[in-house]
């Protein structure tokens, strides 16, 4: 696991899986993009794109958008030793 920081972003960093929008575009930030292969959090929680729920990695950081809270849509993070994430739905 990468010792650090987590970091929270409403927008998910631009260019990944996390991104794409229903239209297949990316609508990610390039700023979170860039700070993100800048400073190397050890993980990176983000939304804005409720149909692109997943995950991503970026240069070896894991990137979770858990999808929209309306619809039921969750992330669990275990940050104990190494990262892991579960997607969930409540519905």
């Amino acid at each position: 696991m990468r010792c650090g920081f987590v970091l929270v972003s409403h927008s998910p960093p631009l260019n990944t899986k996390v991104d794409l929008t229903s239209f297949g575009v990316h609508a990610g930030s390039l700023a979170v993009r860039e700070f993100i292969e800048t400073k190397e959090p050890a993980l990176v929680l983000c939304g804005h794109i409720h149909e692109a729920r997943g995950t991503d990695i970026i240069d070896g950081v894991l990137i979770v958008n858990p999808g929209p809270a309306r619809r039921g849509s969750y992330a669990t993070v275990n940050v104990d030793g190494d990262i892991k994430v579960e997607l969930g739905a409540s519905r």
